[in-house]
């Protein structure tokens, strides 16, 4: 994540969006403060084509499921699974990017009852 901030533009605060879609973004949000709707700006506004795509291209690989699919179920997977193989719960921390070992715990360390 750190390389691919270092490679985006310097007035491009995210990682995932081109510099073109910061500036329809930014756009966007303008006119929206100019019509008073900021109370209905959310998240989902900014998504850029890669969670549509992913969420076409799981409905085309016939790829069913109860949860909402998103780009961000591949990153769960890849933690569940990380921790699935014994990977040491601070090395997980660290590919997971997580700042705090508890978030790590809470979401890839599961407890068996005995």
């Amino acid at each position: 994540m750190i390389e691919l901030k270092k490679q985006s533009d310097s007035h491009n605060p995210y990682v995932f969006l081109t510099g073109d879609r910061v500036k329809q973004i930014k756009e966007k949000w303008a006119r929206w403060k100019d019509e008073d709707k900021t109370d209905d700006w959310k998240n989902s506004v900014m998504v850029n084509n890669t969670n549509r795509d992913f969420v076409v291209n799981c409905r085309r690989a016939g790829i069913v499921s109860s949860d909402r699919l998103s780009v961000h179920c591949l990153r769960k997977s890849y933690g569940t699974n990380l921790a699935d193989l014994g990977t040491p719960v601070h090395t997980l921390k660290e590919l997971m990017g997580h700042s705090n070992i508890q978030t790590t715990m809470k979401f890839y360390i599961t407890t068996v009852p005995l």
